[in-house]
């Protein structure tokens, strides 16, 4: 396997947040679900811009083979989105908006996709714990992480991935 580098929102190119988000869009299909936070380049640009630190791409050095995107969020949002009485994308929309550095109390789990070829709950992990090292430095604490048990392999891979760095989580399905 080729050498993969991690870069998170400030020393990734505009291209290759348009790669990370094509791969995005192939998983989730968002553009077919109005619920859903949307796999565009243009939020993935603005992400990287407001919080940079929240967003981690991966790269095999010819190519982003897979991103993890997390959004600081509030507990009054995060309530409203586990309760289910906002989606996805009112979540997304609502964070950029009115969340930021200094009233930010949990992170929400946006994304992770990763191409096939290097699909496994290592990536993850190592994407997952490099935002959430940054984050809990800015924080000096651990923050709960929510996120949406979008498939399956998304709450196994979450459980594994929260359980193993010991921070608390929930989700919706």
């Amino acid at each position: 396997m080729k050498e993969l580098f991690f870069f998170d929102g400030t020393n990734v190119s505009n291209s290759q947040l348009k790669e990370a988000a094509a791969i995005s869009e192939n998983f989730f299909k968002t553009n077919l679900d109005k619920t859903q936070m949307k796999s565009d380049c243009k939020l993935f640009l603005k992400i990287s811009k407001l919080f940079p630190e929240f967003i981690e791409v991966i790269f095999d050095g010819k190519s982003v083979v897979g991103s993890s995107i997390f959004l600081p969020c509030t507990k009054k949002l995060e309530k409203l989105f586990l309760s289910k009485k906002i989606t996805e994308a009112q979540l997304a929309s609502r964070i950029l908006k009115k969340v930021n550095y200094k009233n930010f109390e949990c992170i929400y789990w946006a994304e992770s996709s990763i191409i096939k070829k290097y699909q496994h709950h290592e990536l993850f992990m190592v994407t997952t714990e490099n935002v959430l090292r940054k984050v809990h430095l800015l924080k000096k604490k651990k923050l709960p992480v929510f996120f949406w048990a979008w498939s399956k392999e998304g709450k196994i891979a979450g459980k594994i991935v929260f359980d193993e760095l010991e921070v608390k989580e929930r989700f919706i399905e």
